[in-house]
């Protein structure tokens, strides 16, 4: 993995986080958006939001996979890192 996937997945981390601390429900739809925001911050420009979204998408999905991020059926404002995230079904 490198530079750029690592940064994705703390990315995403760190919005769940960001989202649960604001009172924010986390979910498919606003997890990628805040973790997009993030990831170009601490990129500093060196990804572009096209890049971002992908990595972002891909970092979701081993986050997934290593049930460091585990889907749920519904939204719920109780979430984080290890805990749930819908899908926004």
């Amino acid at each position: 993995m490198d530079y750029i996937d690592e940064l994705a997945e703390k990315s995403v981390k760190e919005a769940v986080k960001s989202l649960v601390a604001k009172g924010k429900p986390c979910h498919g739809g606003s997890v990628p958006i805040e973790a997009v925001s993030i990831m170009m911050k601490y990129g500093h420009g060196r990804v572009s939001e096209t890049i971002a979204c992908a990595k972002i998408d891909d970092a979701i999905k081993r986050l997934r996979e290593r049930e460091e991020l585990e889907s749920s059926a519904r939204a719920t404002t109780q979430l984080g890192v290890g805990e749930q995230i819908s899908d926004g079904s």
